[in-house]
């Protein structure tokens, strides 16, 4: 069995990566991928308080995802539309709505889990990362935490509960010395691939180093 590889800090998947487990923002971007909103129609559509809407802008366009255009200073207004980078998303939208279609259980998660809320799923500190580092194989949790940059024990143990009540994730104690628990992706879990797939493709088109290129 492989030791994991630590996933670099500023490299462009793991900057989308940021995007799409950043809660709100990637309901942002579908949002607008419907066409420019104002930002109280945008706060009201999302249904994202006004300080998280603020702050989720910020960040997007501070990636050139998002553009904000003042149509008025009295009343404050302003226009949000997409840029050619945030449009794009949308390919890595389509593709977390058809693995959540196909593989996730409609009985988990607040009764009925349609696909839209596949976003919901993956969001999170560390939860895309858990995902992303099992893709290249089972790992133990000590190594798993390693390769995540150190990541808190607790927030760890929280994820990958998660991801293994969403049946994502499988956990086995092994009782071989030293005792540890080995943790695998199911048949659902590694279906993601083509997400993490279609992100490398828009991280590594329009992202460099954290900044749109």
């Amino acid at each position: 069995m492989k030791v994991p590889k630590a996933i670099p800090n500023h490299d462009p998947v793991t900057t989308a990566l940021g995007v799409l487990q950043e809660k709100w923002a990637p309901h942002v971007i579908r949002a607008l991928l419907e066409g420019s909103k104002g930002f109280n129609e945008l706060a009201r559509v999302t249904a994202v308080s006004p300080v998280t809407l603020a702050q989720r802008l910020e960040q997007l366009e501070a990636l050139g995802l998002v553009r904000k255009t003042i149509v008025s200073e009295q009343p404050p207004r302003v226009s949000i539309e997409l840029l050619p980078p945030g449009i794009a998303f949308e390919r890595v939208l389509e593709a977390l709505y058809l693995w959540g279609s196909q593989h996730l259980d409609p009985r988990l998660e607040r009764g009925l889990l349609e696909a839209e809320e596949a976003i919901d799923v993956l969001q999170g500190r560390w939860a895309m990362g858990v995902v992303r580092i099992l893709l290249a194989g089972p790992c133990r949790v000590n190594e798993l935490a390693r390769a995540l940059g150190g990541a808190n024990p607790t927030t760890l143990t929280q994820r990958l509960e998660r991801l293994e009540r969403l049946g994502m994730v499988h956990r086995e104690v092994v009782t071989l010395m030293p005792p540890h628990t080995l943790v695998s992706l199911t048949e659902a879990g590694a279906a993601i691939r083509p997400v993490f797939n279609a992100l490398e493709s828009w991280a590594n088109t329009h992202l460099v180093s954290g900044r749109t290129g």
